[in-house]
């Protein structure tokens, strides 16, 4: 497999601005599906042969793989290593504390949020890099795309381009991959 297409599920409709995790399976929202339907035009223009989707087991994973397949005619694998983070001493907590905890230098994946049952950064690498290894032996000759969650594909692809380092907190993961998207003009 020479080219794998990793995805963030589409927008959501978050109104209580909460932690939701695995453990609220919410919906695409609107602006979502539109997010999904640009990104699968600029995917259809890059006239790869597309084998499969793998999809975390979420509505809202499933829902971006489908919209995706309507259009390039492949079929979903649904993964439940693809699945979002499992966060339950967060989950219903007000998104705030995301950025406070940050400002601190800390992140909902150590310390003694993990003591509440969190699940570690790398417990969501090494069960995403297990998938990616899994997708690999299935595609040695064709292109899949991987539908899952924000803060997994951070720790997969930080794990997969640094596989000597350790992963570092979240909030320092996401500056240069937002950069990425920024220069890749995807939205």
């Amino acid at each position: 497999m020479d080219t794998c297409i990793f995805l963030r599920h589409g927008e959501v409709d978050n109104p209580k601005k909460v932690f939701y995790g695995r453990v609220l399976d919410i919906p695409l929202n609107n602006k979502g599906r539109i997010q999904i339907e640009s990104i699968t035009e600029k995917i259809t223009e890059l006239h790869l042969q597309i084998t499969l989707i793998y999809s975390s087991p979420l509505l809202r994973a499933l829902q971006t793989a489908k919209i995706i397949a309507n259009k390039i005619d492949v079929s979903i694998t649904p993964i439940q290593g693809l699945i979002d983070v499992d966060i339950p001493a967060l989950t219903g907590k007000p998104l705030s504390l995301r950025k406070e905890l940050h400002a601190k230098g800390e992140d909902e994946y150590s310390g003694i949020w993990v003591e509440r049952g969190n699940e570690t950064r790398d417990h969501i690498a090494q069960r995403m890099q297990r998938v990616f290894q899994r997708i690999k032996n299935e595609n040695k000759n064709g292109f899949p795309i991987v539908v899952s969650h924000g803060d997994p594909l951070l720790c997969l692809l930080f794990s997969l381009e640094n596989p000597n380092k350790k992963l570092p907190r979240i909030g320092e993961l996401k500056k240069p991959v937002m950069q990425l998207i920024k220069d890749a003009e995807l939205f």
